[in-house]
């Protein structure tokens, strides 16, 4: 390639007694360089591997625990009378989602967090909201024996399945 590329020049230079300096020295200067670009790269990039994963997913499990456990409501609406239902909500339900939100926002205090995971923690705190919200309107629902929130409901619904489809 450099016999094909640069093969005149450098016959005009030997021709000329032109200072020629080793491959050695070359490919010595080369490494260098790859070494100077890794150095530099590692440096930019040092603080993303350097943060407490373990916590992290520590706090992510409980996240999981109280996001099954909130979720037991759709198990209980079809066979459960509306005080169950209503303190269920209200006790259970709609606390573990608050906790959820307290939760992924400590996470994203953690030092060091990269920023895809705090970008995906608050998508994740939207999510919880939209459930907070979606709560209290079945919680409104049970309560006063109509279909008044059913709108409202759906609406909240496909924000929610659009949240999980594009997670």
């Amino acid at each position: 390639i450099v016999e094909k590329i640069q093969g005149i020049e450098i016959k005009k230079h030997k021709q000329e007694n032109g200072i020629f300096f080793s491959n050695w020295k070359a490919a010595g200067i080369g490494v260098l360089s790859v070494i100077l670009i890794v150095i530099v790269y590692l440096g930019f990039n040092y603080q993303s591997f350097l943060w407490d994963t373990d916590s992290y997913n520590i706090e992510l499990e409980k996240t999981k625990k109280n996001e099954i456990e909130a979720l037991k409501l759709y198990d209980m609406l079809n066979h459960n009378s509306k005080n169950i239902i209503v303190s269920f909500i209200e006790n259970t339900g709609i606390p573990k989602w608050e906790e959820n939100i307290v939760l992924l926002n400590d996470m994203n205090q953690i030092e060091n967090i990269p920023k895809k995971f705090q970008k995906q923690n608050n998508i994740f705190i939207e999510y919880c909201e939209l459930r907070i919200e979606s709560y209290g309107l079945i919680r409104k629902k049970f309560l006063n024996n109509t279909s008044e929130f059913d709108k409202g409901l759906m609406s909240l619904n496909k924000k929610i399945n659009e949240i999980i489809k594009n997670f």
